[in-house]
């Protein structure tokens, strides 16, 4: 990984020798001063070894506009609090809980300044179900080829789609997803009020 820096050298024009008159000619391209990287546009090159800052302070990676911390702030900052919920929450951190009671249980010892304020809402997804279809096509399409010209009666195609799609209706399997757009305030009150 290449090094980033407040004050990186200007980039420099690059310039050829011409094969018929052994002249050095602008090849209408600069380079990075630091890496030597080559551009089209001079402005492209002074930025690509250039070190820059989010609004915050923090260095940032090349080609971010803002720190991981401001743009998880900025996420609940835009949330919606909703006041009353009931289901799964997630921290925005990858951990989920049934309910609040499930998130204040494990969380009951946390010290106030390490606190959250918030925790995200979540959505149910439901899973549609095998593409009969689709896997019938790509097995047939992985046995044939692509160009391979399909010699084959499939027998019963439709009460093998037929079967899938019973079978499908028949399935409950979810999942929750994180809600970014809603969130719940976690009532630290009443843990303090069962710690006094």
């Amino acid at each position: 990984m290449k090094e980033l820096k407040d004050n990186p050298k200007p980039p420099q024009e690059l310039f050829a020798k011409h094969p018929e008159t052994s002249e050095f000619v602008s090849v209408k391209r600069f380079y990075c001063g630091d890496c030597g990287t080559i551009y089209v546009d001079k402005e492209m090159a002074a930025e690509c070894c250039k070190q820059d800052y989010c609004e915050c302070g923090n260095k940032l990676p090349k080609f971010w506009t803002m720190c991981g911390s401001c743009r998880d702030l900025k996420r609940w900052e835009k949330a919606e609090e909703v006041m009353t919920y009931k289901g799964m929450l997630t921290d925005g951190e990858g951990n989920y809980f049934n309910d609040m009671e499930e998130y204040l249980d494990i969380n009951y010892d946390v010290k106030p300044e390490d606190r959250e304020e918030f925790l995200f809402c979540t959505t149910k997804d439901t899973w549609a179900g095998l593409d009969a279809r689709s896997a019938l096509e790509n097995s047939l399409e992985d046995y044939c080829g692509e160009d391979g010209e399909p010699y084959y009666q499939l027998v019963d195609e439709d009460k093998l789609l037929a079967f899938v799609d019973e079978w499908n209706k028949r399935q409950d399997i979810h999942v929750f997803r994180e809600d970014s757009k809603r969130k719940v305030k976690i009532p630290w009150e009443e843990v303090d009020h069962e710690n006094t």
